[in-house]
């Protein structure tokens, strides 16, 4: 088993076929065919469509199986879908829990770009048509703060999450890269002010009152790349959470939104992988779950610019993973494992449509790193 913590050279990147057959096998060990929770089964349709787009044709009809299994697990609350968790949770700590059957901006965000994965590997147009109930969902029943310019989706669809202090980033830039993503698919200019909105504020909000902290588990200085977790916490996003936003930026289409993803991966590599693809020690790289090396190697394989990055990562990660399609990272923890599984299989198939290799301290789209 590889030490994740080790210093030294920096690991060769792992080839793009090794990756989309660890990503299979992690995949096959999370037992999403039972699973109750929509964002595992979610991930696990997430990696099985980017292992399809990465050679693996004979996914497909599992492909097809997790998208009816996540619609099976979708909340009808609502005149359009919803998706959520499958117990009740206090999401703030409010002293008032949120039932079972809350919707979730965060997963019904993240099934839409399950289904528009689906949709570009199949092109099923029951995909798409889930994606654009999705994108309902988020502008209707979690709808919405507003400040002047600015549009931020609530948390959940309950009252109770409906307070500004509540408003969070990394979940608002998840519905933006549904709704840009979407509007992409469909070629149409859908929720265009909406959009508009929610970029404006991701902008202004990168870097505001984060200050030069350091974390209570002082591994890592805070990256000024990165955003405070919510408005009425001045804690900045875990590398989990930050690739959520990295995620929604470059999905949403928008050029000045795909440069603030480029500075927020510079510090990701930076601050959460040393420089050399080793993730740090402690729960601001690793999360409360300990996925988000997994989310880190997804996000750094999102643009062919971090694509060695990404690879370095990936190796590390590889590295972690046993002959039953377990990683040593997050045992027990079936969306970590899902987390794993999709950035091993995003790399994958960023790998297999590789043209060309840029030098590891990359060219191009790549910006200013802050």
């Amino acid at each position: 088993m590889t030490d994740h913590t080790a210093v030294g050279a920096p690991p060769e990147p792992l080839d793009g076929a090794t990756a989309a057959a660890l990503a299979g096998r992690v995949v096959g060990a999370v037992g999403w065919e039972t699973s109750e929770e929509a964002d595992v089964v979610l991930l696990c349709a997430r990696a099985t469509a980017h292992r399809v787009a990465a050679g693996s044709a004979d996914d497909a009809p599992v492909l097809r199986r997790q998208l009816a299994r996540l619609w099976e697990l979708r909340i009808t609350r609502h005149a359009t879908p919803g998706w959520g968790l499958s117990y009740a949770w206090d999401s703030f700590g409010k002293g008032d829990e949120n039932p079972a059957d809350t919707v979730y901006a965060y997963t019904t965000a993240a099934a839409a770009l399950a289904f528009l994965d689906g949709h570009a590997v199949t092109g099923d147009a029951a995909c798409l048509d889930a994606a654009v109930g999705a994108c309902e969902t988020l502008l209707t029943a979690t709808c919405c703060w507003r400040d002047g310019p600015f549009l931020s989706v609530w948390y959940s669809d309950r009252p109770g999450d409906h307070r500004p202090e509540y408003q969070t980033h990394n979940v608002n830039a998840l519905a933006l890269g549904a709704l840009g993503r979407t509007a992409r698919t469909t070629g149409t200019d859908r929720f265009a002010g909406e959009r508009t909105a929610m970029v404006a504020h991701l902008l202004h909000s990168q870097g505001r009152d984060l200050g030069a902290q350091r974390l209570a588990d002082g591994m890592a200085d805070v990256a000024p790349s990165n955003w405070r977790y919510r408005s009425g916490a001045s804690r900045p996003n875990d590398l989990m959470h930050e690739c959520f936003i990295v995620d929604g930026l470059l999905e949403s289409g928008d050029p000045a939104a795909r440069a603030a993803a480029v500075r927020a991966l510079g510090g990701i590599w930076r601050t959460h992988f040393q420089g050399s693809g080793r993730p740090r020690d402690g729960a601001y790289t690793h999360g409360s779950l300990g996925w988000g090396v997994g989310g880190g190697v997804f996000a750094l394989a999102s643009l062919p610019s971090f694509r060695t990055e990404a690879g370095r990562a990936a190796a590390v990660l590889a590295g972690t993973v046993d002959r039953t399609g377990r990683s040593s990272l997050a045992p027990g923890q079936p969306r970590a494992q899902a987390w794993f599984a999709l950035g091993l299989a995003r790399y994958a198939a960023q790998a297999a449509a590789a043209t060309t290799v840029l030098p590891p301290d990359g060219t191009g789209d790549r910006g200013t790193w802050a």
